[in-house]
């Protein structure tokens, strides 16, 4: 299992490559699957813009885990048929590694979070993160199709062990930190106005 979201009582989970299953969110039972382009899609969003007035869900924002770092736009209609609406591309001089994303739709500012080296699981003192924000009103179209937004700012964070999963609420960033190896989930929350982690919530049952 990978990055999910929630939208009227239906979870969509990501699993596997391209793949998601939609699950009841109050009896946890399998409604459907669905297999929307996201590679390994480690961070993923509705956003508040449906392709249609007559969806039932808006479009779904998704990371693919790759370098340069992508996400991908798709719509899923009432039969849960999946498409590729548009992807984004970001240059990984920008991004770092491992990048993920996550989206002020109210403001239509995307923020990613990637590793200055090749690393999500070890830091030997130079690795940390880099926090980018881009302005999803202003975006260039690229020679393959895809498009990258205008780069708003850029700052950075210490070092966090495997980052996935992020949301953006309230203004802020919630940056989930769990290694597959070492399970001690920490999310850690992040203000991008003062650029800095202001909170962090440690305490999670085991099971």
């Amino acid at each position: 299992s990978q990055g999910f979201d929630i939208h009227k009582n239906k979870i969509f989970q990501a699993f596997n490559e391209n793949h998601m299953l939609i699950l009841d969110f109050s009896t946890g039972k399998k409604i459907a699957e669905t297999y929307p382009t996201i590679q390994h899609g480690d961070c993923i969003e509705f956003s508040n813009e449906f392709y249609d007035s007559g969806d039932n869900y808006p479009l779904l924002y998704a990371t693919s885990d790759t370098t340069p770092m992508l996400v991908y736009v798709n719509r899923i209609n009432n039969d849960y048929v999946s498409t590729l609406i548009k992807t984004y591309k970001f240059p990984q001089e920008k991004t770092g590694y491992y990048g993920g994303h996550c989206t002020d739709f109210s403001k239509k500012v995307m923020y990613t979070v990637g590793y200055k080296e090749n690393s999500y699981a070890t830091n030997n003192g130079s690795n940390g993160m880099i926090v980018c924000a881009w302005d999803l009103k202003e975006v260039a179209t690229n020679d393959d199709g895809t498009l990258t937004p205008s780069l708003i700012r850029t700052f950075n964070l210490p070092f966090i062990i495997t980052v996935q999963g992020q949301k953006v609420l309230n203004g802020n960033l919630f940056l989930v930190s769990s290694h597959w190896a070492d399970t001690n989930t920490i999310i850690y929350v992040v203000d991008p106005d003062k650029e800095r982690i202001i909170s962090a919530f440690k305490e999670f049952p085991p099971e």
